[in-house]
């Protein structure tokens, strides 16, 4: 099944990556300089903490396939103030602003063929579940995820 999500960022969605000389962190890049490129890997263990969390332990979250990353929104540049060893400090990072509204795919599959584990897909409810809990709870952005960063709610989730 093939899923369009549509969600409201309601925390800022920070880049990671430091490119030679910037002192900016900035989101990977996909094939074109103007897709965010999902960190895959993240994803999947995001995925795979709400579905514990939720006690969805029947669900395969191999099934669940994001795109490989998203159309650039409108960026902005993002001030992270925070004190270490009783020094104020300043970090700067791309960002996708709260409030802003994104689409992406989301694909269910079967489980693959001869494959070991013994869960399933998840149902469209399950799946809004999951990605309520990521939302509200981890976040989605690449850096600092357990500082709140990179949280949403979800506009809706249709079948395409």
């Amino acid at each position: 099944m093939l899923y369009e999500l549509k969600l409201r960022v309601t925390k800022a969605w920070l880049g990671d990556i430091r490119r030679g000389q910037d002192k900016i962190r900035k989101f990977q890049r996909g094939h074109t300089e103007d897709i965010l490129a999902f960190d895959l890997p993240r994803l999947q263990w995001t995925l795979q903490e709400a579905c514990e969390a939720l006690h969805l332990h029947h669900i395969d979250i191999k099934t669940i396939r994001m795109e490989e990353g998203l159309k650039s929104p409108c960026l902005i540049s993002y001030r992270r103030r925070y004190t270490h060893r009783k020094k104020q400090q300043e970090e700067f990072f791309e960002a996708i602003r709260e409030g802003t509204v994104l689409t992406m795919q989301v694909l269910v599959t079967q489980p693959l063929p001869n494959s070991t584990s013994h869960g399933k897909p998840p149902t469209l409810k399950e799946l809004e579940q999951i990605f309520s809990f990521v939302g509200s709870m981890l976040g989605l952005s690449p850096w600092g995820g357990h500082f709140g960063y990179g949280r949403f709610d979800i506009i809706h989730l249709n079948e395409i």
